[in-house]
């Protein structure tokens, strides 16, 4: 260590030293004198006339104070470095968290696309053995309007899934939970009932589609459902559900 720099921060702290114990006496006999009144007025006039005498200000190059000074800030650039890097962490882990819904997501779009393409392959073949029969052109003309209206109710179910993920799960149901594994547990709570849904609003045939029964009417998920006339309730079973296409 520089003996300069050494000799200047003993000189320094032997001044403080002296200072404190200065105030220290001061104080002693301030506490310890009878004859000020006890008025509040007398007191402000005291620290004022104490203010202005003084006994040491600092220079600008008070060794003590600039290491204080540096001290604090290295401080708080470490507490803003810490506070940046958890930032980081938690981005980190809300971007994987997104990334896992989107996949899950991406393999329920690709489980529908696998049901509806064998549904539209096998009204296909059947209309293709139709038409070299030329017994029926009438039923060949009904499968042709079943094959038609099943590419349409495709398009409207990959609507109403684009919707539901969009505009519930994302932006409104799962803001609602503090917890990783609430958040979780309702992630996985939607897409098995969105996968449900839909398997029952593809396979069903005849006009009369399947229902799902579900535990409780009241759940957020099931109620937003509900009111924004996206699931149609039972008439005879008011926890049975379907889809509303």
């Amino acid at each position: 260590m520089d003996p300069t720099y050494t000799a200047n921060l003993k000189s320094q702290i032997q001044q403080k030293k002296r200072l404190l114990e200065v105030a220290q006496r001061q104080l002693s006999s301030l506490e310890q004198s009878q004859s000020i009144p006890d008025d509040p007025k007398y007191e402000i006039v005291a620290l004022l006339e104490t203010l202005k005498r003084i006994p040491y200000e600092p220079s600008d190059d008070d060794l003590i104070h600039l290491s204080l000074a540096e001290t604090n800030l290295v401080e708080q650039i470490e507490d803003v470095d810490r506070v940046l890097g958890r930032l980081k962490v938690e981005n980190e882990q809300d971007l994987q968290k997104q990334l896992d819904t989107e996949s899950q997501l991406l393999e329920l779009y690709n489980e529908l696309d696998r049901i509806l393409e064998v549904n539209i392959s096998e009204k296909e073949m059947e209309r293709q053995m139709l038409v070299n029969n030329d017994d029926t052109s009438t039923r060949y003309d009904d499968l042709q309007t079943e094959v038609n209206k099943l590419r349409e109710r495709s398009k409207q179910l990959a609507e109403f899934t684009k919707t539901l993920v969009g505009d519930y799960m994302l932006k409104n149901e799962f803001s609602i939970f503090d917890y990783e594994d609430q958040v979780a547990d309702k992630k996985n709570q939607f897409l098995k009932l969105l996968e449900i849904l839909l398997n029952n609003a593809i396979t069903s045939s005849g006009g009369s589609e399947k229902t799902l029964e579900v535990a409780n009417k009241d759940d957020p998920l099931i109620r937003y459902l509900i009111v924004n006339n996206i699931v149609v309730v039972d008439r005879k079973n008011p926890n049975r559900i379907r889809l509303r296409i």
